[in-house]
């Protein structure tokens, strides 16, 4: 649901034309030359910010309590996975067999920026929720460490 939020927010907030496509409730067999080329950069906004939000998701997901910004011991299959996705990600956008084939079209630096509205808010929440766990459901010590000097309880 936040990814969605993220990607229409970009969508209609960070493409100039495409609100106001919505808005005059244009249909495409009237747009002109110039309203399918926003039509395009619009529909790539989303694509953008929707593989920035499954990026989130993917470094929000490697743990379930722990913070992921620690990046204690990394995930060499994953990095490579996330890398791949945003390469393949930018040759989609900007290289022009690709744009021709699948209507996308390159962005500006300041819209690629939008983009990272998907990422930011997944990784943010995902943390302050993991945060929330962990103060208020401390992990249950191993059993003959109740009283280690190595426990950490909160508050202590």
């Amino acid at each position: 649901m936040i990814q969605s939020i993220a990607c229409w927010l970009v969508f209609f907030g960070g493409m100039p034309k495409m609100y106001s496509l919505y808005h005059n409730d244009t249909h495409p067999t009237e747009y002109t030359t110039a309203d399918v080329e926003a039509d395009y950069a619009g529909m790539t906004a989303y694509y953008w910010t929707l593989v920035l939000g499954q990026v989130g998701a993917a470094l929000a997901a490697t743990t379930s309590r722990q913070t992921a910004l620690s990046f204690q011991k990394p995930n060499w299959w994953l990095t490579a996975c996330i890398v791949f996705e945003i390469l393949l990600a930018l040759l989609i956008m900007f290289w022009e067999p690709l744009q021709f084939e699948l209507h996308t079209r390159g962005l500006s630096a300041g819209q690629l920026a939008c983009g990272l509205v998907g990422f930011a808010l997944i990784t943010v929440l995902e943390e302050l929720r993991k945060l929330w766990l962990r103060t208020n459901y401390p992990v249950a010590a191993p059993l003959g460490l109740e009283s280690s000097p190595l426990r950490h309880t909160p508050g202590t």
